[in-house]
């Protein structure tokens, strides 16, 4: 302790010669500067000598808690105790109506899960099948199931994560931290599986065999481009990204059959981009315009006294803030 003090004497007095240089300019600041200097000295000479007289501070430990038991969560018991898994049944209507997915697809979506490797932008591995129940402190984890009805909710009925928190039992954090990879992988495993836009005559032709009853003969699939609110536009961009809404947004172009199927989705685009421009963008309706697919489509219409015609190639129904092309009507 004593040279703990005579080192605070030294350095005090070293700091008063050295800013006696300073005192012929300018004495307020070097009297400052001295009792600055002096005051820092003063803490750490009482913090050294309170760890002489009480020992070093005692080491912080994490605090645990007990986490819920999920099956109990009201998604846990209405995947234990109600019916949804029988097709047909109330429940299994209810399920698909909240989730967007029926009792089947949702168990398709979970057995695939189980064996995914989930990872961050940067490569960091958040979750993977093989790690086992149980966290670092024993606590049971949250179940992939339980996980996927969240994203499933957040998708379909687009919830907040704090909605997600409130019917599964599992803290918001936990399902931030999870929808972005899964979503990732999620795209890449069955993007190509159920997306998949008719490339032949053979194809196109159950789609087309139902436009034709309903008045359009020669039409395969509807088109149009939605927008979606782009919340975390950066400040510099929004110009950009804001169009006819009136607030940022990004711009998809669908296409779609008559029953609502999606066959083909673009990547996103600036809200402000219009829909003439997006077309252009889109390999697949320019693969129908440069008749490299749906050429060889044939179809059949009336003229106005009663005669049959044939025609070949197939045609997509769109609004009229598309191009005046022949393959969009």
């Amino acid at each position: 302790r004593n040279s703990h003090r005579s080192l605070f004497t030294v350095i005090s007095d070293s700091t008063m010669e050295g800013l006696g240089l300073n005192k012929k300019r300018n004495q307020n600041v070097a009297m400052a500067a001295m009792a600055v200097a002096h005051n820092h000295l003063r803490e750490i000479v009482a913090i050294i000598d309170e760890e002489f007289e009480n020992g070093p501070k005692p080491k912080k430990t994490r605090e645990t808690f007990t986490r819920p038991d999920y099956r109990q969560s009201a998604w846990g018991k209405m995947i234990t105790d109600s019916m949804i898994h029988v097709a047909g049944s109330r429940d299994e209507k209810r399920f698909a109506r909240r989730f967007g997915a029926t009792y089947n697809i949702y168990s398709k979506i979970c057995a695939a899960a189980s064996k995914w490797v989930l990872k961050t932008d940067d490569g960091v591995v958040y979750w993977r099948a093989d790690v086992g129940p149980k966290d670092a402190f024993r606590r049971a984890t949250v179940p992939l199931n339980i996980k996927i009805l969240g994203v499933l909710r957040m998708i379909s009925k687009g919830s907040c994560f704090d909605a997600i928190a409130e019917l599964s039992g599992m803290h918001e954090s936990t399902m931030q931290a999870f929808f972005h990879p899964f979503i990732q992988k999620f795209n890449d495993e069955f993007k190509d599986i159920w997306i998949r836009p008719p490339q032949t005559a053979e194809e196109a032709a159950a789609d087309m065999a139902l436009y034709t009853r309903l008045g359009f003969p020669g039409a395969a699939n509807s088109l149009d481009v939605t927008h979606i609110k782009y919340g975390m536009c950066p400040s510099g961009k929004d110009v950009l990204f804001t169009g006819k809404e009136g607030f940022a947004t990004l711009a998809y172009q669908a296409t779609v059959n008559h029953n609502g199927k999606c066959l083909h989705i673009t990547l996103s685009h600036p809200g402000s981009r219009n829909d003439k421009s997006i077309i252009k963008l889109d390999d697949y309706m320019m693969a129908i315009k440069n008749k490299n697919i749906l050429h060889d489509c044939e179809w059949e219409y009336f003229d106005e006294h009663g005669g049959v015609h044939k025609m070949r190639g197939a045609w997509t129904i769109t609004d009229n803030g598309y191009h005046q092309w022949r393959m969009l009507q």
